[in-house]
Formats: C-alpha cells, structure tokens, sequence
C-alpha cells in the first residue's frame, strides 16, 4: 500500500523536480509526520547537485532539517501524542528509493525513539525551526569543537547562514566578532545580529583592516568560505598559537599554504554536521530571543517552486539566503 508522498528529487546534476513517491507504511513504535516546512542547505544541496558532494548518486531526494505535525502513531507511546510539532531530519523509504538525506518530502515515516527527533519549545516558529541546522552546525564549530572564549577577537569568513550562526555564536560566548563577505547585505546582517565589525574584501584590504582592529592578532578564525586563496591569507591574521576553524565543505583537493601555520604553531579543528545537543541548544536560544533566524529568512516558497529555488541558489546568490520550502501549498 505505502504512503504517497511528494518530494524534491535531484534528477540528475544541475536538474531538480518535485516528484510524486511512495513511502512504507510505518512499523510498530513509527509515527507518520506531514511535512510543514523543510528548509534548504545552500552550501551542501548545491554541492551535491552539482555533483561535488563526496556521496551523491542521482537520483536522489536531498535535505536534512524540516519541520512536521504527527498525524498518526503506529503504536501508543509516551514520548510524542498526535499533533505535536517536531522538528526532524529524515524519512525512512522503501529499498528501491535513493536518499542522500530524505529532508525535502511531504510526509516522512520515522521511529519514536529517531535521535535527532523532538518537539519544538514554544516560543520557535516552525518555519525557523525549519533551518534549525544551519544554526546548530555553526554552533557545533564555534562552541563545541573549537570552543571561543569570552575576551577573544573571532573572524567569520563567509556570511551565509552557517557563518551567520557561528558570529552568533562567537557573540554569545562573549568574543568580539569581524565578519567578510562580499556582498553588503550579508554584512550589515551580521552586524545587525551579532555585532560584527564589516570588512568587504572587494572594497578594502582585510588584512590590513584587521591589523588595525587588532594589532596583535586574532585568537581565532572561522572560514565557510572553502576559497583557498582567502583562506592562505587568513593565516596571516592569527596570534601565534592561534586556532583556525574548517567550518565549510572542502571538495576535491585544497591547497594550503602551511608555512604559516606552521611558524605560528595553528591549530585546526574541523567539524562536520551538528549534534542533538547542538540542535536542542540552538532551539532553545531561539526560543529565548538569545539567536535570530527570522532576519536571515530570505525566502518562504511553496514545495512546487523548489526547483526555482535552487536555480536561485545556484546562479543569483546575492538575492537569497535562507530558504524555506511551504510543504502546506
């Protein structure tokens, strides 16, 4: 029988089509969940349908974070009653559908006990939510793996969402935040959300506008960017013993000038993904107004204009930053 559901599909590389599927029907102890919002990656989907990431085979149904209301549970359990708004990553499917992660379906069939499922705190509207691993990746960097302190001057290369929610992050912790992007609006958000000092590569020189913010040095440096001439630059930046941040994704081979690192005795940390920790922090800070999504909602479109969406991402980046798919319309 299953479940008839509609979902984003990568075609192949470059093409996206929102197609029609099937999903099992659930288990004991599973839980049928209709999608509300799902909320698109900008940096790993494009890797991926560009046929960058590392695991892509097409066709495949990408997305990892999205928002659903339980509409029925296959078997009475005391963790979650029908109705309840929870925030997940995923779908199981059926042997003969490719999933790279499964977020962007409209109906997904989990277990209860699925890790990285839970209801949202009140306070988080479900289409924020929907973007709730964007915040909790720039957090899992910032605050687990290579943890700012209070005092320190943090660099975030790169504006988008993850580097959004990794000033964000450097902020709360206490630490003194410059932002680079090239492009304006990205900078005054981070300045608007966490404080950042703007510095725009295209209009003046970073290293220098860092030597006079911070003679001695930076304590650390954050990069989304993946850009390895910026990235061999920012070495420059760092105190010696500074630490140094791999929050992007870093395709193929990346070439590193390690001379500097080495004379100044660098660390690197590289995180990867986030935690339900992360996830359960991230909502909370959002729930208390201590981080801020609604600003860095570009975009809330129905599911059916999905593969516009992406042509966006992919080609007129300036015009959107977090993307948000309505499963409702």
């Amino acid at each position: 029988m299953g479940i008839s559901s509609r979902a984003v599909v990568f075609v192949e590389e470059g093409k996206v089509e929102v197609q029609s599927i099937e999903l099992p029907d659930p288990k004991p102890g599973e839980l049928v969940i209709r999608t509300l919002f799902s909320g698109i990656s900008p940096g790993t989907e494009l890797w991926s349908l560009t046929g960058h990431y590392w695991s892509t085979q097409f066709p495949t149904i990408p997305g990892y974070q999205k928002v659903g209301v339980i509409e029925r549970i296959a078997d009475p359990t005391k963790k979650f009653s029908e109705g309840d708004i929870v925030f997940l990553r995923s779908t199981r499917v059926d042997d003969r559908t490719n999933i790279e992660w499964g977020g962007h379906t409209e109906w997904s069939v989990v277990s209860a006990d699925e890790p990285e499922l839970f209801r949202l705190p009140d306070g988080v509207a479900p289409e924020e939510a929907a973007l709730l691993c964007m915040a909790a990746i720039g957090y899992h960097g910032a605050a687990d793996i290579m943890p700012v302190e209070t005092g320190e001057c943090v660099a975030v290369i790169g504006l988008g969402l993850i580097g959004q929610f990794s000033a964000q992050t450097a902020m709360l912790r206490g630490a003194k935040v410059i932002g680079l992007d090239l492009l304006d609006a990205r900078l005054d958000l981070a300045a608007e959300l966490s404080g950042a000092v703007r510095i725009n590569p295209s209009r003046q020189d970073p290293t220098e506008a860092i030597r006079q913010l911070q003679p001695e040095g930076l304590d650390a440096v954050i990069d989304t960017s993946a850009h390895a001439p910026t990235i061999n630059q920012s070495f420059h930046w760092l105190r010696a013993k500074g630490r140094y941040c791999f929050q992007g994704y870093y395709p193929g081979l990346t070439s590193l000038d390690l001379l500097w690192p080495h004379a100044k005795e660098l660390t690197f940390y590289n995180p990867t993904n986030c935690t339900l920790s992360d996830e359960l922090q991230c909502a909370e800070h959002l729930a208390a107004g201590r981080m801020q999504m609604k600003p860095l909602i570009s975009h809330v479109v129905p599911s059916s204009d999905a593969p516009a969406m992406y042509d966006t991402l992919l080609n007129r980046r300036e015009d959107a930053l977090g993307v948000v798919l309505d499963w409702r319309k």
